[in-house]
């Protein structure tokens, strides 16, 4: 009897486990949201400003590193949750 209640305790512990993996994985596509919402922001202010060409384009180009640089690291984590604590395997093709 002993032997079937850990059975369920662990089987309990793993589904809960792979829950908050998910869970860490839907808050980390909630910040890549956020830091992409706060790029567009940006970028559509920087073009209500009326500069240059030149200087609009400059700026355009560092906003968009920013959050390169920003939604990788979120992205990296998400990637590392997905495919080694959940085995999920993302395909990087989007016909998939």
């Amino acid at each position: 009897m002993n032997i079937i209640t850990t059975i369920e305790y662990l089987a309990a512990m793993m589904v809960g486990f792979y829950l908050i993996g998910l869970l860490m994985v839907w808050i980390y596509e909630f910040k890549r949201n956020a830091i992409y919402k706060k790029m567009q922001e940006k970028a559509k202010n920087l073009e209500q400003m009326h500069l240059s060409m030149a200087v609009t384009h400059a700026k355009a180009y560092k906003i968009m590193q920013d959050y390169r640089r920003d939604s990788s690291a979120a992205e990296r984590v998400q990637q590392f949750i997905l495919e080694n604590v959940l085995l999920i395997r993302r395909s990087t093709l989007k016909s998939e």
